[in-house]
């Protein structure tokens, strides 16, 4: 359960994201207060869900983790992880060669309560 994102600079791509988002250049995600997780926005998707990145060799993953209390549902996996994508792909198309989605959590997934 997690959108794998193939970069040659997973920290440089991360804290790119992080500023754009502190300065206001993306609305639709917010930062928790610790940094190290982001979720939707929108009052319909606020919440429900958080990405926890990873920065790997050559890849960002950020695996979805669910809020408390909540379980992260196949609608909330799909929308979470296809606005995210879109959100990647309309401010950071220079910054990553491949995005992709897993459809079944993997060995990297972390799933534990925000």
């Amino acid at each position: 359960m997690a959108l794998l994102v193939t970069t040659d600079d997973p920290n440089g791509l991360w804290e790119k994201l992080k500023t754009a988002i502190s300065e206001k250049q993306i609305e639709t995600w917010r930062l928790h207060k610790d940094g190290k997780h982001l979720t939707h926005t929108s009052e319909q998707w606020s919440m429900r869900a958080w990405f926890r990145p990873a920065r790997q060799k050559n890849r960002l993953v950020f695996n979805i983790i669910h809020s408390k209390g909540r379980k992260v549902t196949n609608e909330v996996y799909a929308e979470y992880h296809g606005l995210l994508l879109r959100m990647l792909l309309f401010h950071f198309e220079e910054d990553f060669t491949v995005a992709s989605a897993t459809a079944l959590p993997t060995d990297d997934d972390v799933i534990t309560s925000k």
